[in-house]
């Protein structure tokens, strides 16, 4: 769940695209509301999102964390590593 919550927010802050909480919730095939709140203050914990304020104080935007990028870094260099392409 984390991983498919951490694709969606990353492809969204990559196009410069804004996601709140709630418009989170719209992707009940990831799973329940309930649940996706869980995995998302967990992911906060951890340091791969942030909760961004907005202009209306009930709302939080999901951002990726420097964390987050430095992980997808690595992924990538692996990645071409792998493949023989440094």
């Amino acid at each position: 769940i984390e991983q498919k919550i951490l694709e969606i927010v990353s492809l969204k802050n990559m196009n410069e695209e804004r996601l709140s909480v709630k418009d989170l919730m719209s992707y009940a095939e990831i799973a329940s509301p309930a649940t996706m709140h869980k995995h998302i203050h967990a992911m906060v914990d951890k340091g791969w999102i942030l909760l961004a304020p907005t202009e209306d104080a009930r709302r939080k935007q999901l951002m990726i964390s420097n964390a987050t990028i430095k992980h997808f870094e690595k992924l990538g260099n692996a990645m071409k590593k792998a493949v023989g392409k440094s």
